[in-house]
């Protein structure tokens, strides 16, 4: 069974997304600072302390950076930013998983390997000190794949209720 031409150019279309959202992740997550402050880090970079420091600095503790946030809300916009940006950075994902891969069509499947990518990130910051491990990031970060899943899921019965009345 051949592959019509604009199914190949969705599915293109679709790991271009992947590859650009995985870019800002990459951005966003492991260098906030930009290249200046990145080729700072690399001169002073000794991987001993480096992941000391980020054991020092991590929260393993679930929900005590939401709590902390809630108790300080007179920086109401960073709160803002950082918890809806950990979750709507990571909706995407939640979307071209199962779209991109077959074997991700579960929801199960598709979050598991969400937490998985954020778990990655996050344990890339305790051992590199490019920003801090935090247990609630790798939770909102996989709640985003989830709802993500949940638009994937959506789309995808609009499309087929759009079929059967066309039908």
């Amino acid at each position: 069974m051949q592959k019509e031409p604009q199914d190949k150019f969705l599915r293109i279309v679709t790991w271009i997304l992947f590859v650009l959202c995985m870019m800002v992740l990459v951005r966003y997550i492991l260098f906030k600072g930009g290249v200046d402050n990145f080729k700072m880090y690399l001169s002073h970079y000794d991987s001993r302390a480096t992941v000391k420091t980020g054991l020092r600095r991590a929260n393993f503790t679930p929900f005590a950076s939401l709590k902390y946030f809630y108790s300080v809300r007179k920086r109401y916009s960073y709160v803002a930013k950082n918890i809806l940006g950990n979750i709507m950075g990571f909706i995407p994902l939640g979307v071209l998983f199962p779209v991109l891969f077959v074997s991700l069509q579960r929801v199960w499947k598709t979050v598991a390997l969400v937490f998985l990518i954020s778990l990655l990130f996050e344990t890339i910051q305790l051992m590199t000190n490019l920003g801090v491990f935090d247990v609630d990031d790798l939770l909102l970060n996989t709640v985003g794949g989830a709802i993500g899943y949940l638009f994937y899921t959506g789309s995808k019965r609009l499309m087929y209720m759009n079929e059967a009345s066309s039908s």
